[in-house]
């Protein structure tokens, strides 16, 4: 007879419930011992499993978990202070997740947020603060999902209430963190079906992973959505609190950074990992149905929370919170005055090896694109072929082969024109033109040419990211509606 697990999470008065890629920070691994891959019998030895998993697995919870406890010995009392039991809420991913996000919130609670590597600290305009409730309130009772009552119901005395939205940023970013220490663990999963074969305690473990992902993703899109609530209550109710909030770098610029990883998270990693595991299942003759309500494989089955996630995507989508969200979000990069708190310091890595072609990906707006031929790394530069930079964001693009010079025409009228083994890059941009020099020149390889991705991509108006854990460049344009 099949079972069906409930995605349900058990929720306390600061509990979170779910767990986000490997992310920004990078923590030497500490010599734990390699994992068993196999299941528990007694909650020590989970505990200790967990423990090797987090160091072998996921070196930015590492990171998260030492800042707070010093120590090897300490992580595992950690552990054991959160340690949620077994089954699909519990086990090895319940119990990692739940302790990453609950200790993130030391780390924060000392006036830091992680932010691609440093130690942040988000200034505050004034001290005078509007409770999230006032805009939670207007929310329609169909709407007030998971987690409404734990966070903004009013009268809640969680710091994502009290504190408006520093606070909900507070909540947004202790859940990617949590959620990374989940994703990151994907290969666990993969070498435990490995090790273990078809078993009951393999895909309660892969039904435990899957669980923590999509309450991770109605947590991101339930924190948008009361952000973006609370700033349009702010904009009509409080105007002068709403352009503090507006005129505050350090806060847009850290929400930025949490809403381009989050999308990370779910519109790429995760979908690469949940493929090698469905590989690795079906290798084992597991049978795999995924729809948009439901997960099965096996005899085992998930109920996804599509129906809370759907009605939430579909009011964000509307014009007046795309408009909110394209004013909140920066252009201007990842906060620039990193603070050092008392934590310990990240080792120094030795230097990078070349990365592989084939590791390195695309995302526009959140969602994966693809070139005919991978991107390079060059003189620290990312390399891609033109055409592909240039079609894919509605430009048009042209190639003189004897000169070997290439111009480039977008929509609006922009033109650029460079050629191959030149620096200088000319922009022809509302009536003005303009020099550029780039760091690496134009190239040929392979067929086809290649040229460094900032300077063309700003020059089109886009803004550009290098996701270095992930090798991942990240693409963005203004919203519009």
């Amino acid at each position: 007879m099949k079972k069906l697990f409930l995605s349900l999470v058990l929720v306390f008065t600061f509990v979170l419930g779910s767990f986000p890629v490997a992310g920004p920070v990078r923590a030497a691994a500490g010599t734990a011992g390699e994992p068993s891959y196999s299941p528990a019998s007694t909650a020590e030895q989970e505990i200790e499993e967990i423990r090797r998993v987090v160091y072998k697995y996921s070196p930015n919870s590492v990171y998260i978990l030492e800042s707070q406890a010093g120590t090897s010995k300490d992580v595992t009392a950690l552990i054991s202070k959160w340690y949620r039991g077994g089954g699909i809420l519990g086990g090895v991913f319940g119990t990692l997740g739940t302790t990453v996000h609950e200790e993130y919130h030391g780390f924060q609670f000392r006036g830091y947020q992680l932010v691609n590597g440093a130690a942040v600290s988000i200034s505050r305009s004034g001290n005078r603060m509007v409770k999230t409730e006032a805009a939670a309130s207007r929310i329609p009772v169909d709407l007030r999902t998971f987690r409404w009552d734990t966070y903004v119901s009013p009268g809640n005395r969680n710091s994502s209430n009290v504190q408006g939205a520093y606070g909900l940023l507070i909540e947004l970013s202790a859940y990617y963190y949590g959620g990374m220490a989940v994703e990151d663990c994907a290969g666990y999963v993969v070498r435990y079906f490995d090790k273990n074969g078809h078993t009951t305690s393999a895909l309660e473990l892969a039904s435990s992973y899957f669980n923590s992902f999509w309450n991770n993703e109605l947590a991101f899109h339930e924190f948008m959505y009361w952000t973006l609530e609370y700033l349009l209550y702010l904009k009509d109710n409080d105007p002068e609190l709403y352009q503090s909030y507006m005129n505050n770098e350090s806060y847009r610029n850290t929400f930025t950074y949490f809403y381009e990883s989050f999308n990370i998270f779910i519109n790429d990693t995760h979908p690469k990992n949940t493929k090698l595991i469905f590989e690795k299942m079906k290798s084992l003759n597991i049978s795999v149905r995924d729809s948009e309500t439901t997960l099965w494989f096996g005899n085992n089955g998930i109920v996804k929370k599509s129906t809370d996630l759907n009605k939430i995507k579909n009011v964000i989508s509307t014009a007046k919170y795309v408009h909110m969200l394209n004013e909140l979000l920066t252009t201007s990069g990842y906060p620039v005055t990193p603070q050092t708190p008392d934590i310990p310091e990240i080792p120094e890595l030795p230097e990078e090896p070349e990365i592989p072609r084939h590791l390195i990906t695309m995302t526009l707006n959140g969602q994966p694109v693809y070139s005919e031929v991978p991107p390079f790394i060059s003189n620290d530069r990312t390399m891609v072929p033109v055409r592909f930079i240039t079609e894919a964001f509605g430009a048009k693009v042209g190639w003189d082969d004897r000169t070997k010079r290439i111009t480039i025409t977008a929509d609006n009228g922009t033109i650029i024109k460079l050629a191959v083994g030149d620096k200088n890059m000319i922009v022809e941009k509302q009536g003005k033109t303009e020099t550029i020099v780039m760091d690496t020149p134009a190239c040929i390889m392979d067929g086809y040419t290649f040229v460094s991705v900032r300077p063309i991509a700003e020059a089109l108006g886009l803004y550009v990211r290098w996701h270095a854990f992930d090798y991942i460049v990240i693409f963005g344009t203004p919203v519009t509606y």
